[in-house]
């Protein structure tokens, strides 16, 4: 607006001269030739003979018409004539400001969209300081309820998982003592890491465990045995089988330290863990190799260079040769034959499990 008010201005003179051209031709004229004059010696003329046709008195009552309307204009066109006065003190302020918004422009911008960004931006950080008291006692009324409201959730999140620790401790408990432990005890302790807040919640979970009548009960990864140690993974693995996400186990030598009866019984829960798991299992114990559905030996062996391993798919009487390998049974029929009977006795188990 300051722009077309400064060319206006500017254009003064011209615009004079051209308003009293036009109010000339209008209104009067030094030789008695203004467009009303004329038009009015028109409307004589048409008034003189408007009687003998009705065409004619049509274009009389037009011509009448035209005289009103410039008859106003000439009026507008005075008017503008006698309020057209050359303000300078406004047109050197009109100058000056437009030159202040140009330099404005070039410091901060180069238009009038980013200067009105910039002078948003910067009256809101004028507002924040003369308001910062204000201000910071509603953020710390903000940050109170997200805190309460943070911490409300943890303390959800820490009893469900409470409630899902003693589920958990009866379950191993159970499990444990169908794997030969009769007298195995565990507890799952608790202790709030810090006053700080985590995606995990402000629990420190620790396991407790007894294997033996009359010990007290103690953190697990300090008192636990390689065998105990293997029973207590699979009765993990077992009781989480059927909710969390994991959709293959590698056991390599869970079956370390177990020997006879109890290496047939975990060589069952693995077949059960199967059923909703895929398996693999690094093993020298012929139960829990006999229960495989798929045996692959793995075997190295050196030439007078380097090393080699070798894997070879076990089937039919190859199989039942390195079970009975393991069994410590000769390879002939004899041992043959032991193998074939415990191959052949967990796949009636295995598929009984189907069933």
């Amino acid at each position: 607006h300051l722009v077309e008010e400064k060319k206006e201005m500017s254009a003064f003179e011209k615009i004079n001269e051209n308003l009293k051209s036009a109010y000339s031709s209008t209104m009067r004229n030094s030789f008695g030739e203004s467009a009303i004059e004329q038009i009015n010696v028109a409307i004589k003329s048409l008034q003189n003979i408007e009687s003998y046709n009705e065409h004619y008195k049509e274009l009389y009552d037009r011509l009448k018409s035209c005289l009103i309307e410039l008859q106003d204009v000439g009026d507008t066109i005075h008017d503008d004539l006698n309020n057209n006065i050359f303000d300078e003190e406004r047109f050197n302020y009109v100058d000056e400001r437009i030159n202040f918004l140009k330099t404005l422009f070039r410091k901060y911008g180069g238009n009038y969209e980013n200067l009105i960004n910039y002078y948003n931006n910067i009256s809101q950080k004028l507002e924040n300081l003369l308001n910062s008291t204000e201000k910071y006692k509603q953020l710390i009324i903000e940050k109170e309820k997200i805190l309460e409201k943070i911490n409300n959730i943890q303390n959800k999140i820490s009893l469900a998982r409470k409630s899902g620790a003693e589920k958990l401790k009866l379950g191993m408990e159970k499990e444990l003592k169908t794997l030969g432990m009769p007298n195995a005890r565990m507890d799952i302790h608790f202790n709030k890491i810090s006053e700080q807040f985590s995606l995990l919640g402000y629990d420190s979970v620790e396991f407790m465990f007894s294997a033996n009548l009359g010990f007290e009960l103690k953190p697990l990864n300090k008192v636990v045995s390689g065998g105990e140690m293997s029973r207590v993974m699979l009765a993990y693995k077992i009781l989480l089988s059927s909710v969390d996400d994991i959709h293959t186990i590698v056991f390599d030598e869970i079956d370390s330290g177990l020997s006879g009866n109890m290496a047939t019984v975990v060589a069952e829960y693995m077949a059960r863990l199967s059923l909703t798991k895929q398996i693999l299992a690094i093993s020298h114990l012929p139960q829990i190799c006999a229960m495989a559905d798929r045996n692959i030996k793995v075997e190295k062996y050196s030439d007078q260079i380097t090393t080699h391993t070798k894997s070879t798919v076990l089937q039919g009487e190859t199989l039942f040769a390195e079970i009975a390998r393991l069994m410590g049974a000769t390879t002939d029929s004899k041992g043959l034959e032991m193998g074939r009977v415990l191959k052949e006795k967990n796949e009636e188990y295995k598929n009984k499990l189907k069933e």
